[in-house]
């Protein structure tokens, strides 16, 4: 009955991109809690079936934010099936992978692919580079305040670069002022106020990864300690512009179309980051240390294998992510020899 609970919980309405607006620009929200919808599921995603034998043991995971909040939504859902199962989520923490590479956790979630030094450094430690499994969706939004015209305008990434760069490696001139960008009137001098987390956290690293080419943030950017902060920091500054996880809009803020590789703008819809449009999109990770190329413990296999199923991809989509496809679900249980 549990199982089936799960398979028959209905999708909530989600928000479609209006039909004179192909893109999907996202408008203000209507609520000021950050807004959690659905959106539907690939068919053809396996379903999840558990094993006849309940299962037993110890599941100890590390992570960054984002990947750290779905993986806890993915814990409880799977401990209704597996109740006998002890299972711990520890973070948020840009540390994780140290908790990992130590043997004290089994799987890291994160948020962004690890770099070629941790890769370097766990397998200088285990002995063997981390097996990586894309589970979900993510994106990347750029934010302003609700009244700030750009978000009709949109940008580019080579203009995000001139806004958060001094070093604009994308060839930009600076951008220091809205009136920079076209706008006019009372923004014409506007000073552009930067919002952002510090160099070192993972949203930074992405961003600089996506939008300025490796190059470092510039000084200006006042760091927050949340994606929430980030947000509610831009929504309380008419000259505000952030950077943070697509789950965090609210009523005080507006969403800023990107142009992508066609050279049109895209808001981070599910559509647009599933289809690789919208060019913040990224998928979200987990990384395990199999043996011998395999994992043999029988209860990350069957987490993973939940993770990658129907069930949890309606868990992570209802949780504010976007689902993985079949063909990328199937890509994965592949890597785990399912």
């Amino acid at each position: 009955m549990l199982l089936a609970g799960l398979l028959s919980a209905p999708l909530t309405s989600r928000t479609r991109a209006d039909p004179a607006d192909p893109a999907g620009t996202l408008g203000p929200s209507t609520r000021p809690e950050p807004i959690l919808t659905s959106v539907p599921l690939d068919p053809d995603l396996p379903e999840y079936t558990r094993p006849l034998k309940p299962l037993t043991g110890t599941l100890n995971s590390v992570g960054t934010t984002t990947a750290t909040n779905l993986m806890r939504r993915w814990i409880d859902a799977f401990k209704v099936l597996q109740p006998d199962v002890e299972m711990a989520c520890r973070g948020p923490s840009e540390t994780g992978l140290l908790a990992f590479a130590d043997g004290s956790a089994q799987l890291a979630a994160m948020s962004r692919p690890i770099r070629p030094a941790e890769i370097e450094s766990v397998a200088r430690k285990l002995g063997h580079p981390p097996l990586e499994l894309k589970v979900a969706v993510g994106a990347l939004a750029v934010y302003v305040e609700k009244t700030n015209p750009i978000a009709q305008r949109g940008l580019t990434l080579k203009e995000l670069d001139a806004i958060f760069s001094n070093q604009r490696r994308r060839g930009g001139a600076p951008a220091r002022t809205w009136g920079d960008f076209g706008l006019d009137g009372p923004w014409a001098d506007r000073p552009i106020a930067l919002y952002g987390w510090s160099r070192d956290r993972t949203a930074s690293i992405l961003f600089s990864q996506l939008v300025l080419e490796g190059a470092d943030l510039n000084a200006s950017v006042l760091p927050q300690p949340t994606s929430s902060s980030v947000v509610q920091a831009v929504g309380a500054d008419p000259a505000g512009i952030g950077y943070a996880s697509v789950f965090f809009r609210t009523r005080r803020t507006r969403v800023v179309p990107l142009t992508g590789a066609d050279g049109r703008l895209y808001a981070p819809t599910a559509e647009n980051c599933q289809g690789d449009r919208y060019p913040l999109a990224r998928f979200l990770y987990i990384y395990l240390l199999p043996p011998s190329g395999k994992p043999s413990d029988a209860l990350v296999v069957e987490f993973l294998k939940f993770a990658l199923s129907r069930q949890g991809q309606r868990v992570a989509s209802d949780g504010g992510n976007y689902p993985l496809s079949a063909g990328v679900a199937a890509a994965q249980l592949r890597l785990l020899g399912q």
